[in-house]
């Protein structure tokens, strides 16, 4: 949509209507009846992926029949490009000059005391700086769980109300990647959980350790290669 800069990209609904510039991905869902279908998504749940120094007027890079791909111009040199493809499990920007924030409208989820899970390791977000090599995990306080992947480690200052990471120093080249592993992270989302929140939760909680044991198997070198 030209007029409001929305995607509606299942399963998420990409916008970049933001003044800073960048894009964001919100969870969405399908709400369906007699004659009427319609796609609900709620944005305070969902995360940005900006950067801190000004951003020119947004362009399409790219498109295709399913996918785009924008390009924001930074005023210091450099770029930001965000693909968009419908149906994509991530939002991905990568950098090239311009220094990455990554955020959201709401605050850390007052269960997890003010921490987020740096690769593997519960850390305090109190505007503290972080080293994030392989992964960090947000619960936002709508019971959604994001997870921003880095392409390479970086340092970021972490705050936890509205939730945001920003990076220490421009980056030359960085991709990163956000992913939302549940929208029923602790239980407390009745949309998302329902009567059974806390049993899902908790399931969820088991096969996340066991796909983050299989990426971890997946990275590691294979020992009949030596």
């Amino acid at each position: 949509d030209a007029l409001t800069a929305t995607a509606n990209a299942l399963p998420f609904v990409f916008d970049c209507g933001h003044a800073d510039g960048g894009v964001r991905a919100s969870p969405s869902r399908v709400q369906a009846a007699a004659g009427n279908i319609q796609v609900l998504s709620d944005a305070r749940a969902g995360v940005r992926l900006g950067a801190t120094e000004k951003l020119g007027e947004r362009i399409v890079a790219a498109h295709g029949a399913l996918s785009v791909v924008l390009e924001w111009p930074v005023a210091t040199g450099g770029r930001l490009t965000a693909p968009v493809a419908r149906g994509a499990a991530f939002l991905t920007a990568t950098y090239a000059g311009a220094t990455p924030s990554i955020s959201s409208d709401a605050p850390l989820h007052e269960h997890g005391s003010g921490n987020v899970t740096i690769d593997g390791r519960s850390t305090r977000c109190d505007g503290r700086l972080l080293n994030v090599e392989r992964s960090v995990e947000a619960a936002l306080d709508t019971d959604d769980l994001w997870a921003v992947y880095p392409s390479r480690p970086t340092s970021f200052v972490c705050v936890e109300a509205p939730f945001s990471l920003t990076a220490t120093k421009k980056s030359p080249k960085l991709a990163l990647r956000a992913a939302l592993l549940t929208r029923c992270a602790v239980g407390t989302s009745a949309t998302a959980c329902g009567a059974t929140g806390p049993e899902r939760a908790s399931r969820l909680r088991q096969s996340r350790a066991l796909f983050s044991g299989a990426a971890a198997r997946a990275r590691a070198p294979d020992p009949r290669a030596s």
